[in-house]
């Protein structure tokens, strides 16, 4: 389902809750550091009487994210973000079918070497298996399979470069699901190269000597973003929370998971994506993009451009509408104090 919501030169208040045909949570994909065993893997749980997909990171312990020199990339909402929409059960065909996207959240190109494009394959280590009901499961259209960290795993092949911060093309996954299973599981990783394992963010929060967002030192290259930075806000960095003492205008904004942003009654202004699993709190966003994309957990919102949910959306203040607000498969949740 795709919804359209738009206003003229007037201002639009929305106080209420948008939903699509169902809310899926975006797999996790962690990295390894030097094989399967030491992995935090992705497991995924569908329902399919409810066309519904929930995935989790299973950690083991002391297992460690990054980026290796296996090209194996994890880390959802901190390298890759995968999205996931449009989750749909066919009886007749006995089809789960389900749209996902890559998102690289790296200043680098993701795909290649930077010589030869080589795509990017989401592959399954564990999988599909199910967990009640009755019944086999099976992936219906798999691109081929590969030996990464085992034999005859079946992997979706993203066939192009993304270049730094840019969403893949939608790729359907389908799974053959007889009527008799109610759910099922399977585990996945990332496998892609990188032309640049260094330098892995544009604008990343280190906080070395205070909460203030102005203060260069704070910042990862000391400098303090402007219109054309991309922002990454990560859990192991923010021992202080980011807090801005005015307002400020970025290109883009990824919150991670456990980590919290501060606006502290001001605005931040962004053109591009905002993706927030962590907590954006205070303050207003205001997306003015062309072809913004957002999910995740913000407080006021206020739409100048063209936005579209990439996931599910929370916010804790008033959403204010003059351009366009489209929402695909996805929830928008509006709670105000």
């Amino acid at each position: 389902m795709s919804n359209s919501i738009r206003t003229g030169r007037g201002l639009g208040l929305l106080a209420l809750v948008l939903a699509g045909a169902c809310t899926d949570s975006s797999p996790l994909l962690p990295s390894p550091e030097g094989g399967t065993e030491s992995m935090a893997r992705v497991e995924c749980t569908v329902d399919v009487r409810s066309s519904a997909m929930q995935c989790v990171t299973v950690e083991p312990a002391q297992a460690r994210l990054g980026v290796t020199l296996n090209k194996i990339i994890g880390g959802q909402n901190r390298y890759i973000k995968l999205a996931s929409s449009g989750t749909r059960y066919d009886p007749g065909t006995e089809i789960l079918s389900t749209n996902v996207t890559v998102q690289n959240l790296l200043q680098s190109q993701m795909g290649t070497d930077g010589v030869t494009p080589e795509g990017i394959k989401v592959f399954f280590v564990s999988g599909p298996a199910v967990t009640s009901g009755t019944g086999t499961v099976s992936i219906e259209n798999p691109a081929g399979t590969t030996t990464i960290y085992g034999p005859e795993q079946e992997y979706f092949l993203y066939n192009e470069v993304l270049d730094p911060y840019e969403i893949s093309q939608s790729q359907e996954w389908r799974f053959n699901a007889p009527s008799s299973v109610s759910t099922f599981t399977f585990s996945v990783y990332v496998d892609a190269q990188l032309t640049n394992e260094t330098n892995l963010f544009d604008a990343a929060w280190v906080g070395r000597v205070s909460n203030d967002w102005f203060v260069a030192e704070n910042w990862s290259k000391n400098v303090v973003p402007g219109e054309s930075s991309i922002v990454t806000v990560l859990a192991d960095s923010a021992v202080r929370v980011p807090t801005l003492t005015r307002d400020s205008s970025i290109a883009a904004l990824n919150v991670g998971p456990a980590t919290t942003l501060d606006l502290n009654t001001h605005s931040l202004q962004i053109a591009g994506f905002v993706n927030a699993p962590g907590e954006i709190i205070g303050g207003r966003i205001i997306m003015t993009g062309s072809a913004a994309k957002l999910s995740g957990f913000v407080p006021s919102l206020n739409i100048t451009g063209a936005t579209a949910l990439q996931g599910p959306v929370k916010t804790t203040g008033a959403v204010a509408v003059q351009g366009t607000l489209t929402v695909t498969d996805q929830t928008l949740t509006i709670r105000i104090p």
